[in-house]
């Protein structure tokens, strides 16, 4: 993975490299009908996306561990 430097003088961190461990789980009710269950980033590690707008550096955190829910119908 690539660890990315965001100032010429290299003098204002890295960042980039990130693991999520994600799981789902889906049982067909019918073969027309199906439910799942999704958990993303099971081990809840704090990471954010991190940008420059050319006089800044941004930060914007991540999801928490996440849970969803999906009921899926084929025609």
């Amino acid at each position: 993975m690539d660890r990315h430097l965001f100032h010429t003088a290299n003098d204002q961190g890295r960042y980039g490299a990130y693991f999520q461990l994600t799981a789902e789980l889906a049982y067909g009710l019918t073969e027309a009908i199906e439910i799942s269950a999704q958990v993303r980033n099971l081990t809840d590690d704090r990471c954010e996306y991190v940008w420059i707008d050319g006089t800044q550096r941004l930060h914007a955190p991540a999801d928490p561990r996440s849970v969803f829910g999906a009921v899926r119908a084929r025609f």
